[in-house]
């Protein structure tokens, strides 16, 4: 009696150890499996977008240009054996700017590792820098980079879109800003279509700059 006891009592603790890793094995397999992040860069060959440009002043006024930037996938290539999408930038004087660009988790980084979007990452600071005058010497402004206005609607002349920005911020000493110590460069991405609104051309000398506007776009 006391056998039959023993072997049903060590029966159950087989089985409960058994059920026990197999629980574990089931927890490994479900956190090792990797998680999807939405692209709000889909980087495909032959993906393009049009944009036009906007003149805006301090108050926000806006002026309607006849300019317009195009960018495209043009190819995909190894960089220190990494697949990077090189995307290629035209604007109105006719200038190419190539910029070489892919997916990491739920970042956006370039060939010089520089974090340019996130999807999730709306806490950290990136890429902080500074830029020094002709001289070497003074400091012309400080700037760094963060994720802000997640999923704030905006407006293009394409249509309403779900937008998280990418904003950088520049600093300037009081000593070389006759307008504002403080000046925001923002570009404004859309789940499964990309860059949507960006600003730039800002001046220390002047509180005018310029923005240009999602048009039009094609993804492969």
């Amino acid at each position: 009696m006391k056998l039959t006891t023993s072997v049903i009592a060590l029966s159950a603790l087989i089985r409960f150890l058994v059920a026990c890793k197999k629980e574990k094995i089931e927890d490994i397999q479900q956190t090792s499996t990797p998680k999807s992040y939405a692209s709000f860069l889909p980087m495909t060959v032959g993906n393009y977008w049009i944009y036009q440009r906007f003149n805006m002043d301090g108050s926000g006024n806006e002026n309607q240009t006849t300019f317009y930037d195009s960018i495209y996938i043009e190819k995909d290539t190894l960089i220190n054996g990494k697949t990077y999408f090189k995307q290629v930038t035209t604007n109105p004087s006719y200038l190419t700017i190539a910029t070489y660009l892919r997916d990491s988790i739920h970042y956006i980084v370039n060939n010089k590792g520089e974090i340019m979007f996130s999807s999730e990452d709306f806490t950290n600071t990136f890429n902080e820098s500074y830029e020094l005058g002709l001289t070497g010497v003074d400091t012309l402004y400080f700037m760094h980079s963060k994720m802000t206005d997640k999923d704030q609607s905006i407006t293009t002349p394409s249509g309403t879109y779900t937008t998280s920005n990418f904003q950088i911020t520049y600093s300037f000493p009081p000593s070389t800003s006759i307008f504002q110590e403080t000046r925001y460069a923002n570009k404004r991405y859309a789940k499964n279509v990309g860059v949507v609104i960006e600003t730039f051309n800002l001046s220390q000398s002047n509180s005018s700059y310029q923005e240009r506007r999602l048009v039009r776009y094609h993804l492969e």
